[in-house]
């Protein structure tokens, strides 16, 4: 098994001086390996969404270490994943709520809205830390995989991607977010077997957005990593070409991928 995350600042924030909203994050020990990938919202509103990613995250990373393999079968045979759920909002919220009451607002994150605005802010805090939420949690023979949004979460299966969560209701390009009033009913979850399974990838829209199709970005992105894990037993070929598609050849957004690959035969690399 190998896992990789990265993450770069896409060249359009780089130009207008902004913070890079994406985050991603892997963890490995001897029990279990977990992947995120998170996207914080654009917009003057979102003015903390670099935080909210980084705690989607941590909250995810938080929840998922304490889980075990008995937990996740019973969560497969039943389909029951409301504790999960509710750890994970629970965990969110405490981070940004934690991070408000240390840091108030200050003018000069203020300073591009309008009083609208301020006001939805003030009634609302929680909103400015708009954030998408992907992760997989590996363990044993099982995966797990949580989304909001239009974070991508992607599986390979006989050389076919195949989406896992059903397609984001976002209305206008305004996606289904942690910061929204019925985000319980939002997360989407699933548990599949990794002797079915190439890889699971977990991509922002700053790398899905250039690729044509599904079918595009499988021929030229993930069918390629795969074959090269089988030959270099390594994923860090990706680095540069992360940061030229942020950088140079990409839409100007954040670009972040967070994947975990399979060896056929669940063979050791």
């Amino acid at each position: 098994m190998q896992v990789y995350c990265k993450t770069h600042i896409g060249y359009s924030h780089i130009r207008q001086s902004t913070r890079c909203q994406d985050y991603s994050s892997m963890y490995k020990d001897n029990e279990r390996t977990i992947i995120t990938c998170c996207d914080g919202h654009g917009g003057n509103i979102y003015i903390r969404s670099h935080f909210g990613s980084k705690f989607a995250a941590q909250a995810l990373y938080n929840v998922l270490i304490n889980i075990n393999i008995n937990q996740v079968r019973k969560m497969k045979e039943t389909g029951d994943f409301h504790k999960l759920k509710l750890s994970l909002l629970c965990e969110w919220n405490r981070l940004v709520e934690q991070h408000l009451s240390s840091y108030s607002f200050k003018k000069k994150e203020l300073k591009n809205l309008n009083e609208e605005e301020i006001e939805d802010l003030t009634n609302n805090p929680v909103r400015d830390y708009g954030t998408t939420l992907t992760g997989a949690l590996v363990i044993k023979d099982l995966i797990l995989m949580i989304g909001i949004g239009d974070t991508e979460c992607l599986v390979s299966i006989n050389n076919k991607l195949e989406k896992v969560f059903l397609d984001d209701q976002s209305v206008a390009n305004i996606t289904t977010s942690m910061c929204q009033e019925n985000v319980y009913d939002s997360l989407q979850v699933a548990v599949y077997s990794t002797g079915t399974i190439d890889g699971v990838f977990l991509c922002t829209d700053g790398l899905t957005s250039p690729y044509v199709s599904y079918g595009n970005l499988n021929d030229s992105l993930i069918q390629p990593i795969i074959e090269k894990v089988k030959t270099t037993h390594s994923l860090l070929f990706l680095e540069d070409f992360i940061k030229t598609l942020a950088t140079k050849l990409g839409n100007g957004d954040d670009v972040s991928l967070a994947c975990v690959t399979f060896k056929e035969n669940n063979d050791e690399l």
